[in-house]
């Protein structure tokens, strides 16, 4: 299976296996993907480095002033 990952609708990479080439390209909405990641189990010691990391990050300021 292979996504396209895009930014407002605008592709900006793709994921593959790297066994696939990567001429194929199949597109797939966000609600499939929610629900591919909904169903993949996590590794609970994973997931809770991922909320320590994230309780670490400062926050991102907007790089791009309001018009």
């Amino acid at each position: 299976m292979e996504f396209t990952i895009t930014v407002h609708g605008r592709p900006v990479a793709r994921l593959y296996p790297p066994e696939r080439s990567p001429d194929r390209r199949v597109d797939v909405d966000s609600g499939t993907v929610a629900r591919l990641l909904e169903d993949t189990p996590v590794d609970p010691e994973f997931a809770q480095d991922i909320d320590t990391l994230r309780g670490l990050e400062a926050p991102v300021e907007d790089p791009w002033p309001k018009a």
